[in-house]
């Protein structure tokens, strides 16, 4: 958080679909991709990659999540992005020279994230 503001972008898994989430203050901004993350029983022989990408320019956020082992010619490996559009106006992350960033977690969670841990 700024100093001046609450303003973040998070990336999180919830009911095994990823969602990106922002607020850079003009309001909060969503977008949960369908694609249902698979788990292998067996972590020593996990088959289960995904590359997970979130990017917001002005106030569009894209995700785009997709498996990185898949048999030839599969239909998701596109990985097909969905994006949203939050309120025009509000497009840029305010992070001053004193302000912390957190990575991996924060100090004190917005509302508008929905994951546990």
């Amino acid at each position: 958080p700024s100093s001046s503001s609450e303003d973040f972008l998070a990336v999180e898994m919830v009911n095994r679909k990823m969602r990106f989430v922002w607020n850079v203050g003009g309001g909060p901004g969503e977008v949960t991709h369908p694609l249902h993350i698979q788990t292998a029983g067996d972590l020593s022989n996990d088959q289960h990659w995904y590359r997970v990408e979130a990017e917001r320019i002005s106030n569009v956020g894209r995700l785009s999540v997709r498996p990185q082992v898949l048999p030839d010619g599969s239909p998701l490996a596109s990985g097909t992005p969905v994006t949203y559009a939050s309120a025009p106006g509000s497009g840029r992350l305010d992070v001053g020279t004193g302000d912390r960033v957190w990575v991996g977690g924060a100090d004190k969670r917005p509302p508008q994230l929905l994951s546990t841990q």
